[in-house]
């Protein structure tokens, strides 16, 4: 029996909290008020349900994948990744969450970071603006996260996703989770 996907739901939490101290209008420069605390936290959540139109999805991919020092790599999401349940797949037509964060090196070594995007034919542009732009994400620093329920569409000349070591010396681990509607 093959397994199926009947509903996703996602959650990406962002969590803030600033605190700074001030003199005293016309004192001694090192003196201080009491702390001025500043507290933000966001949380946002879509629910995706079974199915291919707006705010429906059908396919999920996870993996860890591994990169030497200095190498890259171009993920085809069109022509498909393994997914969740181990199966080869036809690829995605709408990407409707994407996550990308650095994990440890089972070797122990982890590298500096890695650079998303900038493909070099038929880009994913996706959440990034433009064909040639790239975040940058440096190891125990925040994921790279975007989504919507509406998705942004791949296709076989919109399908490209570049990652980069950007570390010369150390393999990098990389996370990649893609839920979407499959092709």
């Amino acid at each position: 029996m093959a397994a199926t996907l009947t509903a996703a739901t996602l959650t990406a939490k962002t969590s803030n909290r600033i605190t700074a101290s001030k003199p005293v209008p016309g004192s001694v420069a090192n003196s201080a008020l009491a702390p001025l605390s500043l507290s933000e936290d966001l949380e946002t959540s879509f629910t995706l349900a079974f199915g291919t139109g707006s705010g429906q999805a059908n396919h999920v991919v996870r993996q860890d994948r591994q990169l030497a020092a200095g190498a890259s790599e171009t993920l085809d999401l069109f022509a498909g990744l393994t997914d969740i349940f181990g199966v080869a797949s036809t690829g995605f037509t709408n990407l409707k969450y994407l996550k990308i964060e650095q994990v440890a090196n089972p070797s122990g070594t982890n590298g500096s970071g890695l650079t998303i995007g900038n493909a070099a034919a038929d880009q994913f542009v996706g959440w990034f603006g433009a064909a040639a732009h790239t975040h940058a994400l440096e190891y125990g620093g925040m994921p790279y996260v975007a989504g919507s329920a509406g998705g942004k569409t791949v296709s076989n000349t919109v399908k490209n996703l570049k990652i980069t070591n950007a570390d010369g010396s150390n393999a990098i681990t990389y996370r990649i989770t893609a839920i979407g509607v499959a092709a």
